[in-house]
């Protein structure tokens, strides 16, 4: 009778620390997914590039100065693009446009829209324009449920030939 009971307690104290400890371990899954807060500040996506490839010698001469990426509202943000343009970018910009494609991390395929799931990313195109200074400017609004990616890139595409012109890739980038 002894033994039972004091098997029956072993198996209690057991039981309760596995309890325990599963519900620990949940919490703290749960609280490292969750985001810290809304409106950081921009961030400057360039600091994660890990190359920068052109395709074409004869296509937008660009020099990327800063990527960044404002959230605005919960899973809405503000993408801008600065460049520095010489005077072919200037006059020849209209024939071309940017791609962003953002790529998540496979546990995080969930998170994209139901339609680019079987693709495993999410891509947002944006014109370039002239800014007020006399320059170039890259901008628009995405919504993504995504903010830590296993690669962002951004490509310069010309709109006759579909080729790309220019990429920059960027690695695990938390925006």
């Amino acid at each position: 009778m002894k033994f039972s009971t004091f098997l029956t307690a072993t198996m209690i104290i057991v039981l309760a620390g596995v309890a325990c400890k599963s519900n620990t371990d949940n919490t703290v899954k749960k609280e490292a997914s969750k985001k810290t807060t809304v409106n950081q500040g921009p961030v400057n996506l360039l600091k994660y590039k890990v190359k920068e490839e052109v395709f074409n010698n004869n296509s937008l001469d660009v020099d990327f100065k800063a990527i960044y990426l404002e959230e605005i509202a919960d899973g809405e943000y503000k993408l801008k693009v600065e460049i520095e343009a010489g005077q072919n970018a200037l006059e020849n910009h209209e024939n071309y446009y940017v791609i962003l494609s953002v790529y998540p991390f496979d546990e995080e395929i969930s998170l994209l829209k139901k339609e680019r799931r079987k693709y495993g990313f999410e891509r947002f195109s944006a014109k370039i324009r002239n800014n007020k200074f006399g320059g170039l400017l890259i901008g628009r609004t995405i919504k993504t449920r995504i903010n830590f990616a296993r690669a962002i890139t951004l490509t310069i595409i010309e709109y006759s030939s579909k080729k790309k012109c220019r990429e920059i890739v960027m690695q695990n980038v938390k925006f």
